[in-house]
């Protein structure tokens, strides 16, 4: 979906942002937003993956980090973004509280 949000090349590059469920989606009621930290709606995190956050069980907002990138398709002529997210999830067996892994 990033690819259909206004303004999204002001944002390419690394950002601190953070996570929304929207239960309300009309599309799907599993849907988690990805919101850059000014509030901006970057886009949403793939079907595939949001049941594998959800699971997590932490609370929402959830603290991301990530970065947007430009790419060009050379077969369609057509510009185009891609964007990546990291999160650290809690670790229960880690003297530290946080063990950084990615989804």
């Amino acid at each position: 979906g990033i690819n259909y949000r206004k303004g999204i090349k002001k944002y390419v590059g690394e950002f601190f942002g953070y996570l929304q469920p929207e239960p309300t989606n009309e599309y799907d009621p599993e849907a988690i937003a990805i919101y850059h930290s000014d509030g901006h709606h970057l886009g949403y995190i793939p079907q595939n993956c949001t049941q594998d956050i959800h699971a997590l069980d932490l609370p929402f907002p959830m603290t991301v980090f990530g970065y947007i990138e430009e790419d060009y398709d050379e077969d369609e002529h057509r510009r185009y973004f891609r964007g990546t997210i990291f999160l650290e999830i809690p670790d229960p067996n880690a003297k530290h509280p946080y063990n950084p892994k990615t989804i």
